[in-house]
Formats: structure tokens, sequence, C-alpha cells
């Protein structure tokens, strides 16, 4: 049931997603994924911010409520471009 009432939560996150990432549903939980330069860190955390804030903002809308608790963000990338991340 969870991924028939859920659908439209592709469509919200794809508004901010389209130019840096993707989702995906795993069972009850949403991934989001951003892939970018780690040049480009400021304008993923601005996309991947406002991204959360739609997902938020639908769910209460829906009537559903997001777990802030389990809301993680991990960084992922060799230690050279790790470093340049601040």
């Amino acid at each position: 049931m969870f991924p028939l009432y859920t659908d439209e939560l592709f469509d919200v996150i794809s508004l901010d997603a389209d130019s840096y990432g993707t989702c995906m549903r795993i069972a009850d939980d949403t991934h989001v994924y951003i892939s970018s330069p780690a040049t480009d860190q400021l304008d993923a955390i601005e996309c991947f911010t406002r991204c959360i804030s739609r997902i938020r903002e639908w769910m209460a809308s829906n009537y559903l409520k997001m777990n802030e608790e389990k809301t993680q963000v991990i960084w992922l990338g060799t230690r050279r471009q790790l470093a340049r991340i601040n």
C-alpha cells in the first residue's frame, strides 16, 4: 500500500533532484541520491535542503510524518574528493 500512496512523492523529489540526482524507494523507505563534483558542494547542499523541505511539506499535506531522526546525509568519494568538502 505504501508504494501506491507515495507515488506522487517521486514527482515532489524530482522538482529539485533533476539536475543532480535521483531517488529510490525500498520497502517503506525513500532514498534521495544527489551526485555532484566536490566543487559544487554548496549547490548540492542547497538542492538537498530544498528537496527535504518539499518532502516534509508534501508529507504534512498527506497526513504523514517524516522521521527526522532517520534523515541523514552521507558524503561519498575518494579521500582526495572528500578533503575538498568543508
